[in-house]
């Protein structure tokens, strides 16, 4: 079937004619033909679909007949038509469909109400998937009119005076008035459905008005309180669902830097792909921002839960490298505080052995701030500088801070770095520990170092080592024989 032998007008003054395809004749069709006011098309997650009314249908599970629509899918990469959902309205009677932020709002005359379809779910491997109602039917919200010199009343709904346009325009033909359905968002979430399906519907909206809305559930479902210890087992799924947008949208901003081979030729395993609909993203800078950044903040709850905090940022973190989404420094900083408040640094410990918590300079920082609440952070954070590879500076300046500066000198020549340590530096802090034969052995390394790089033993007026110099006189002359004596040693 080709409907209505026509083109659709497309993108930017485009026409676009649709591909044939075969429909199902309809039950209750004697002539074996469709109706136009049965057949609609539209988009709906991007893709071009065309919606038929089925009347005297059976539905699975019920005996008594009611209406379907069936939905035909053209792919909008591969421009093939395929039936892919059904639609069970379960009711009887004339309907209009308006469409709304891709969600299928079917009109009931005889009943006043309409019914919310959603074909956005992930397929389970059924084709074409059966689809019921999200919500119970409902009716539209009255509108309250009001005219000069009269009393506001409300507009009778769904009457025989209704004229219903595409996308969601109703026209009252009997008063002249014209209006625009929309769905209510909080009333649905109101509503309460499951926090993952809930969650899961949401993502799919319009981010501009469903954004904010969809970040109050989470921080909701999120909160560390006792309330909330039951949708813990939920959290990782919920995590999972909105990370998967979020993975995608990293890999298309990748795509520009990934070169292509000149002359590839598309195999069946590298053909596009069709990605599916555009879903909201909630990246790391927002979940943290507004969820978990208000978690020190509701210490002051009595319901409060420090353990819980900790394993939701855990799933959430968990979430993030099951997706290959590099965790972010602001939630590895957050964790390790949380843990330290919660005394729980052992926990730590292991999440850096494998590797949960990925190496980085910032978090390595922050294992020295421990030290002294835990003292194996700063071997921690030495080996995770040491992994690092490029981080032999801050390995230097936490030796020396350290006091251990022969372990300092070996380590800066074992990485080539001894040619550019300061010898300033070095001597200051080894005439600080006060011992006689550490100075004496530091300031002979950079002795030697002078004569090697620059024929002399003297160092350059820029070193600024003249104290030292003179320090070493006062310590090893001919005079002070046993300092001499007890530094050879």
């Amino acid at each position: 079937m080709q409907p209505y032998n026509q083109y659709l007008l497309h993108k930017r003054g485009v026409l676009t004619k649709l591909p044939k395809f075969q429909i199902d004749i309809p039950v209750n069709s004697t002539k074996g033909v469709v109706l136009e006011r049965d057949v609609t098309v539209t988009k709906l997650y991007g893709n071009t679909c065309i919606l038929v009314q089925r009347h005297g249908c059976r539905t699975p599970g019920s005996s008594t007949p009611g209406a379907q629509i069936v939905v035909y899918t053209i792919h909008r990469l591969l421009q093939t038509t395929r039936k892919t959902h059904i639609l069970y309205l379960e009711s009887t009677g004339r309907f209009a469909l308006s469409i709304i932020d891709n969600l299928i709002v079917v009109h009931n005359q005889a009943s006043c109400s309409s019914m919310l379809f959603d074909i956005g779910t992930e397929n389970e491997g059924v084709d074409p998937l059966p689809v019921k109602s999200i919500v119970k039917p409902r009716s539209i919200r009255p509108y309250l009119l009001t005219l000069p010199g009269q009393q506001p009343f409300h507009c009778q709904l769904d009457t025989s005076n209704w004229v219903v346009f595409q996308p969601n325009i109703i026209i009252d033909a009997k008063l002249g008035l014209l209006w625009y359905v929309e769905i209510d968002i909080p009333a649905f979430i109101a509503n309460g459905p499951p926090p993952e399906k809930l969650v899961d519907f949401l993502l799919r909206r319009r981010p501009d008005t469903t954004l904010p809305l969809l970040l109050q559930v989470l921080e909701d479902i999120t909160e560390p309180v006792e309330k909330n210890k039951k949708n813990l087992s939920r959290l990782g799924q919920i995590f999972d669902m909105i990370n998967a947008p979020y993975r995608k949208q990293l890999n298309m901003l990748a795509e520009p830097h990934i070169a292509t081979p000149a002359g590839l030729v598309f195999s069946s395993q590298t053909q596009p792909k069709d990605l599916g609909p555009d879903k909201i993203v909630i990246d790391q800078c927002l979940t943290y921002s507004h969820i978990f950044s208000k978690y020190p903040e509701k210490k002051c709850l009595e319901t409060y839960d420090g353990d819980l905090a900790i394993k939701i940022i855990l799933e959430y973190i968990r979430s993030l490298n099951d997706a290959q989404i590099p965790v972010q420094e602001l939630n590895k900083l957050l964790i390790t505080c949380l843990l330290e408040e919660e005394h729980g640094l052992s926990r730590l410990h292991h999440l850096l052995q494998y590797r949960v918590l990925a190496d980085s300079k910032p978090l390595a920082c922050t294992l020295l701030s421990l030290e002294n609440v835990y003292p194996p952070a700063i071997q921690l954070s030495l080996d995770m500088l040491k992994r690092l590879g490029n981080a032999d500076d801050e390995i230097i300046e936490i030796l020396l801070h350290k006091q251990l500066i022969l372990p300092t000198i070996r380590f800066a020549r074992s990485v080539g770095l001894a040619d550019q340590i300061s010898a300033r530096k070095f001597l200051e802090a080894a005439q600080a520990v006060n011992n006689p034969a550490l100075f004496y052995s530091v300031y002979k390394f950079f002795e030697q170092r002078n004569v090697r790089l620059k024929g002399t033993p003297n160092f350059a007026k820029g070193e600024l080592c003249q104290p030292f110099v003179d320090h070493f006189k006062t310590l090893f002359n001919e005079c002070n024989t046993e300092n001499v004596k007890e530094a050879v040693k």
